[in-house]
């Protein structure tokens, strides 16, 4: 990416020995450019426009509707790339009909699967000529290039090009495609490399930066733009001399070219996607450098946090964290170089609130999880992004309260503000739909954890590890993430009260992953659940660690010994599901709560308030219940309780002011 300005980093140099952590801050006072390249280049495509008195292109349209796929006949190894970005990032700077520009020249390096004669690239509106464009074998003989053909669909934002060769690849052998071309630093909302402002010393600058994820890669530069196609990345960025660069990778040398340029080497990257410790660095505006130092040492105690839970190293050299003044996401979760709004990341306790605060660890804590769990290993297709997105859902408050030394993060606030917002998601959709790329991280994240409470917590994390471990610097599917809890759980044996007999974890996640919609548990005073399921439903018992599993599955119903009264199951509120009570067990908990609401957790008065009113909402039991049960908030001390209450209420007013009788009521407007 590609940044301008004077701009300053706080930066810790973090070295393990002895499990002791050592650290030494230092300034740094740069004048900045940003290229980030490793930022989730996807499947992005390209719209080329070929220079050359040549055979117009054709169109090549894939068969039927179905999303057009790379063919795998060749596989990537290495990306030789050299960006020249015309950047005028200050007012007096003019490059003429050159301004937010680029020129790039690449060299992709593949080894060939399967004969064939043809080169299929993703690219988008960069502009090049056939004649530009070179192939060679490995003994770095040229391969004449016969024709070039483009296809652009644009529901869904597919450009591919496709080179003709005059002879044919061999399986099995390395070869070469070298392509200069040129292209824009667009704007924000567009992806790709991007112009933004800011101010400083009452002047407005630009910088430039980029965001490949999904599909803008192929803004940047031609490349095998899926994310199972993973390489080394070698870059050196061209840019003004009053500039710098960032990237993935640490810098290798800066060269002057001459009074106006210089060129930024950088180190070649470990094997990753388009798309996506020794130094950590926090990058931002002089005037607000200060307002970092929290992100900055916060940022240090995640990554120790994580390399300890995951048992593996952070792999790279360096970790930059940059506040940029405009990003069309929240963050970029870039290998070793992570963009956030720049909002996001400033903290000044004497300026900002404890819930700024939460936000900034919350939104690191999110992003570093992807330096394991979406960069070291990355899915095959989009079809899993939900699978990376909902596992830093669901790591991130563990990072959290581990940095805060609490528990609230876990144990109150991911119920409240995950767990909640993904059952409304739910509630009301079918239940054959797979979990949506879109909207997955939320009900990703709460069947991760409810996983995680039904297999036991040290089940989970050694499947991680082996996870995580196995496909290190590649790609992996679900089932491959399934397959690493399976392999665990086969060590325990089948039948104990945890796991039923022929327990399968594949059954169990895949009943939650294909199905949408939420489950209701009823609960009769005969003491037994029951429901008529799809899916297979570890419902809790206690909580904490003397929390225990019964299995739900399919037709049948399962009788619970208790001996207290009332009976409420899920007091930590891990499951992904509603409880409906028997209306004598409804008041019996309400009778609990009003003499001592103590006696249940935080968050099993938060599942027991927000089950209540959605299951009224929806007429399985009378609204008397859910309000007559809030009557004992007039006690409550805790946030969530209320912070549901509250949401709660606000839907039943706005559908109050809605009914068409509300004139009735007398309210005073």
């Amino acid at each position: 990416m590609l940044l301008d300005l004077p701009i300053k980093s706080k930066m810790i140099t973090v070295r393990y020995r002895n499990n002791q952590l050592t650290s030494k801050r230092c300034h740094l006072f740069v004048i900045t450019i940003f290229f980030g390249l490793t930022l989730f280049f996807t499947f992005l495509l390209l719209r080329l426009a070929f220079r050359r008195t040549a055979t117009p292109l054709s169109n090549i349209p894939p068969e039927g509707n179905q999303y057009f796929r790379l063919p795998t006949t060749l596989q990537p190894f290495r990306y030789k790339l050299q960006i020249k970005a015309y950047l005028p990032y200050r007012q007096i700077y003019d490059f003429g009909t050159k301004n937010f520009t680029i020129e790039g020249a690449v060299r992709i390096d593949f080894t060939c699967l399967k004969n064939d004669n043809k080169i299929i690239l993703n690219a988008k509106e960069l502009q090049l000529r056939l004649a530009d464009v070179r192939v060679s074998n490995h003994r770095n003989e040229e391969i004449r290039v016969l024709s070039g053909k483009q296809y652009i669909q644009e529901r869904d934002d597919i450009h591919i090009i496709e080179f003709i060769l005059d002879e044919t690849f061999e399986s099995g052998y390395n070869y070469s495609i070298d392509i200069t071309y040129t292209g824009i630093i667009g704007d924000s909302w567009a992806g790709g490399l991007y112009k933004t402002n800011y101010e400083t010393d009452s002047e407005t600058r630009s910088l430039a930066i980029t965001q490949l994820q999904p599909t803008d890669a192929a803004r940047l530069l031609p490349c095998f733009d899926e994310p199972e196609m993973k390489a080394e990345f070698i870059i050196s960025v061209i840019h003004p001399t009053n500039t710098s660069a960032l990237s993935n990778a640490a810098i290798n040398r800066i060269k002057t070219i001459d009074m106006l340029w210089k060129e930024t080497y950088f180190e070649p990257t470990p094997f990753m996607s388009t798309y996506l410790l020794a130094v950590i660095r926090v990058w931002a505006q002089p005037q607000k450098i200060e307002t970092v130092n929290f992100a900055l040492h916060i940022s240090c105690r995640i990554l120790a946090y994580y390399e300890e839970y995951f048992a593996i190293p952070y792999p790279l050299k360096k970790l930059d964290i940059v506040a940029v003044p405009e990003l069309r996401v929240l963050a970029m979760e870039n290998w070793g170089l992570i963009t956030i709004r720049q909002r996001l990341i400033l903290y000044d306790e004497r300026m900002n609130s404890y819930r700024d605060k939460r936000f900034v660890i919350d939104v690191l804590a999110h992003e570093i999880a992807h330096m394991w769990f979406g960069n070291l290993v990355t899915m095959r297709w989009w079809n899993d992004l939900w699978l990376n997105e909902g596992f830093a859902s669901m790591m991130s408050p563990k990072a959290a309260d581990f940095v805060e030394n609490s528990t609230l993060r876990s144990s109150q606030y991911f119920a409240a503000e995950v767990l909640v917002k993904a059952l409304a998601a739910d509630e009301h959709t079918t239940t054959t739909q797979a979990i949506s790329l879109k909207k997955g991280s939320d009900r990703g994240a709460a069947v991760l954890r409810m996983v995680e409470s039904a297999i036991g917590q040290d089940v989970f994390q050694q499947g991680l590890r082996q996870y995580l471990k196995k496909f290190a610097y590649g790609n992996a599917e679900k089932d491959d993430f399934l397959r690493s809890f399976s392999q665990e759980c086969k060590m325990i044996k089948d039948g104990g009260e945890q796991y039923p007999t022929n327990f399968s974890v594949f059954d169990f996640i895949n009943s939650w992953i294909y199905q949408r919609g939420v489950p209701i548990i009823h609960v009769g005073n005969n003491n037994k659940a029951y429901e008529n399921s799809l899916w297979k439903i570890p419902i809790f018992i206690g909580s904490g660690s003397s929390r225990r599993v019964v299995w739900l599955s399919e037709w049948n119903n399962v009788t619970i010994d208790n001996e207290k009264k009332p009976l409420v199951l899920d007091n930590d509120f891990h499951g992904y599901y509603r409880i409906n009570y028997d209306i004598d067990t409804w008041y019996e908990i309400i009778d609990q709560l009003l003499l001592d609401h103590n006696v249940l957790p935080p968050a099993s008065r938060l599942k027991l308030l927000d089950d209540a009113f959605v299951l009224a909402e929806n007429g399985n039991i009378p609204y008397a219940i859910p309000l007559k049960m809030s009557t004992y908030l007039k006690n409550e001390d805790e946030v969530v309780p209320l912070m549901i209450f509250f949401a709660r209420s606000d839907v039943i007013l706005y559908r109050i002011f809605r009914h068409p009788n509300s004139s009735l009521l007398n309210i005073p407007s």
